[in-house]
This record gives structure tokens, C-alpha cells and sequence, in this order.
């Protein structure tokens, strides 16, 4: 921002429809139909994660990126930096979640929200352990979670049967 106006700074063209993007240092992250593009700030240089999985939601917490997939597993995506040099681990496997996919994933104050056929949430590390979720709750059969935020107590949902209304929880 310069001088109190928007300004365009910089453009960066991909060959994907962006769907949702995040940041995490200074790498961007973007969602696309079917992967996770990783932008160096610096170079520009590109990385595709998870072109198999399906991804369908982002969420960047403490350096970690939380993707929800069509599987309906939850990858951990740890994006670290060690002197100017990027290095992106990608952890051996998913935590299994339910049989529908996730297609909204929240991270606050160290818990985790995901949502699709029924909003789930736990501890981040209760989700490591992969323990039985703290807080399950129901959606209408037919009906599925299309984008969600969380704010202190309140979940703010918004699903596919009516999406002109936010429900809140």
C-alpha cells in the first residue's frame, strides 16, 4: 500500500483458475482445481504438491499448511527456510477423517475445523495422534459445507442447499 491507496505492485500469471490462496513467509501458496502451487518469492520458481490427492481446501498456520482433500484425508504441508534457501517437506501420509471430502478446512488458536457432510474440529495435536475429533456436528443429509470461518466461539458455515445464507454456530 502506498500512501494510503492500493497499488499494483506485481502480477503473476498461472495457468490455472485460482480457487484460494494463502501466504506462509515469503512463499505464496495457491489452490488450484487439482494442486498446490508453491511461489518463491524471490525467483518465481514453481512447485506442484499433491496433483494426486485432489486438494479442495488451504489453511496456513505457524508455517504449516493444512490441506484438505477429495480422499478425505488432511495433509501437512511444513514449509520451512534455512539461509535464503526454500526447502518444502511433505510428511509420509494423511490423517484419515471420514469417507466424504473436506471442503473447508480452518485453523484457530490451535485447533483444527474441517468440513464437508459434518464440521469436525480438535486440538491440532489431537489430530496428529489422530484421535476421535473434540467437537462433531451434523449437516442436513444432502447438504455439504461449501466455506467456513471460525471466530472465538462462533463457526460461520455456509453450505450448498442455500447458498445465499451463513449459518452460525
Amino acid at each position: 500500500m502506498a500512501q494510503r491507496k492500493l497499488e499494483c505492485v506485481e502480477m503473476i500469471q498461472t495457468r490455472e483458475a485460482v480457487q484460494k490462496l494463502d501466504i506462509c513467509g515469503d512463499k505464496i501458496l495457491v489452490l488450484t482445481q487439482n494442486s498446490v502451487l508453491k511461489f518463491s518469492c524471490a525467483s518465481r520458481s514453481t512447485q506442484t504438491f499433491y496433483r494426486s490427492k485432489h486438494v479442495k481446501s488451504l489453511a496456513v498456520y505457524q508455517g504449516k499448511a493444512y490441506l484438505g482433500c477429495k480422499d478425505a484425508s488432511i495433509q501437512e504441508l511444513d514449509v520451512s527456510v534455512e539461509s535464503n534457501s526454500a526447502m518444502i517437506r511433505i510428511p509420509r501420509g494423511g490423517w484419515m477423517v471420514r469417507k466424504q471430502s473436506i471442503s473447508s478446512i480452518v485453523v484457530y488458536r490451535d485447533w483444527m475445523y474441517c468440513a464437508g457432510a459434518q464440521v469436525e474440529g480438535s486440538a491440532l495435536k489431537d489430530w496428529k495422534k489422530r484421535c476421535k475429533p473434540n467437537m462433531t456436528m451434523p449437516i442436513p443429509k444432502g447438504t455439504s459445507v461449501e466455506a467456513m470461518a471460525v471466530v472465538e466461539d462462533f463457526i460461520y458455515l455456509n453450505c450448498s442447499r442455500s447458498p445465499s445464507i451463513i449459518q452460525v454456530t
